[in-house]
Formats: C-alpha cells, structure tokens, sequence
C-alpha cells in the first residue's frame, strides 16, 4: 500500500506539472455547457451522450500522459520499486481516478445547473436513483477509454501519428458497430474485440429511466473489458524493452 500511495504522488505531481490537464478540462465543461445549453433534456439520454464525450476525453487524457512520461524517469522508478506490475498498474489506476473526478463533474454540473434553474434543465425532475446511474455510465466509459488509451502509449507504439489515427478509429468504431453489425451480421464474430461503448449506448437508447439491469449490464461490460485491457498492457510492457 505505501508503494502504491508513494506512486500515486509521484503521478499525481508528474501530471500537474505537464498542465496538459487544462485543456481537457476546458474541452470537457464546454461539451457539458453545450450539451445542457438547449433544455429540457431527457435525463437518460443527455448523461448517456456526455458520458460518451467523456470516453473521447480520456482517451485523450490517456494519450496525453503517457506521451509526456520520461523513459529514463520511469526506468529508475521501477529499478527503485522492482516491482514492474505494481508500477504500470499504479499508473493505469491513476488515470482511472482521474476518469472518476471528470465523471463526478459531469454529473454534478448539471445538477447544479438544474437547482439554479428551479429543477427546469430535465425533461423531469432527478431522483437519487438517477444520479447514481449516472455516475455509474460516466465512470464506465471513462475507465473504457483510459484502458484504450493504454494499449497506444509510445513503448506499446512508437508512430505516434498511427498510434493516434488507430485510437480514433477504433474508439470511432466501437460506438457505432451495433448499427454496423444490423447491416453486416458478420462483423458480429469480430466485434467483441471492441470497447463495448456501443452495447452500452444501445442499453439506453429510446428511455427515459436508469433500468437496474441495464446499469449491471454496463457494469460488467466495462469491468470484464478494461480488466482484459489492462491485463494485456501489463504483459505487453513487461515483455517490451526500453
């Protein structure tokens, strides 16, 4: 645990310092001004379409870290730890508690807009259950995209060029194979080796209520696939050679 906390600080002040946070951050509370700009909006479906943004967002995020981590720096950090898994799963933790941050703020902002707007913002008025949801949605396709962002940092890709354009492609791709696959039944033995992001797009569209089953599926459908993700991003750097 204190290895864990001592890397946690070491990411956490690496980061801060690279100030590459600011315009993500920025990028992201103006897709939540715009997306809450026209009202009112379904509660279902406006959380579903930020938390979609936020998969992008941290992708971005993702991309943006690791392209600013020092080889050398990291060479003598995992010397001094000697402990390869914890190091690289530290990181990849990190990233996710950053996607948690960003989804807290994607679904307290609007919100606080909500209350500020005399519970006028929504289409009806926000229960408990639905805030919940929400957080839930916007932490699973916040990890979806940081697990992605993983498997494209510069010791698994060293083109940053095609590591870029095939990060956009697949993440372009996962969110519209479902309607792919309508038109294409075959794509359907080759899609699982996607995000998830369109299954669980496709869990709520047309609704306007956060249905248990629906959340557990997404649940499991993030879980089971960041888990592999991130499985195979260990092994590939462990195996990889500065």
């Amino acid at each position: 645990m204190k290895t864990f906390n001592a890397l946690f600080k070491y990411h956490f002040i690496t980061y801060l310092k690279t100030n590459k946070f600011v315009i993500p951050m920025i990028v992201w509370v103006t897709i939540m001004c715009i997306s809450y700009s026209v009202k009112p909006v379904g509660v279902v479906s406006s959380f579903v379409i930020t938390a979609m943004c936020l998969f992008f967002i941290m992708l971005w995020i993702t991309f943006s870290y690791m392209d600013g981590i020092d080889e050398v720096a990291e060479q003598l950090i995992i010397l001094k730890t000697r402990k390869q898994s914890i190091y690289y799963l530290s990181k990849n933790i990190f990233l996710m508690l950053i996607g948690l941050f960003m989804s807290i703020m994607g679904v307290l902002l609007p919100i606080v807009g909500n209350f500020v707007n005399m519970f006028s913002l929504f289409n009806r008025e926000l229960v408990m259950w639905d805030i919940f949801s929400a957080l839930i949605i916007h932490v699973v396709f916040a990890i979806l995209g940081c697990s992605l962002g993983t498997l494209f940092q510069p010791r698994c890709i060293k083109n940053r060029k095609i590591a870029i354009e095939l990060a956009i492609f697949i993440a372009v791709i996962s969110l519209v194979k479902v309607g792919i696959m309508q038109k294409v039944p075959e794509v359907k033995y080759i899609d699982w080796i996607l995000p998830p992001t369109g299954e669980i797009q496709d869990c709520f569209n047309n609704k306007d209520i956060f249905y248990l089953s629906d959340i557990v599926k997404s649940m499991l459908y993030g879980i089971i696939y960041s888990f592999v993700l991130n499985i195979i991003n260990i092994e590939m750097l462990k195996r990889k050679l500065f």
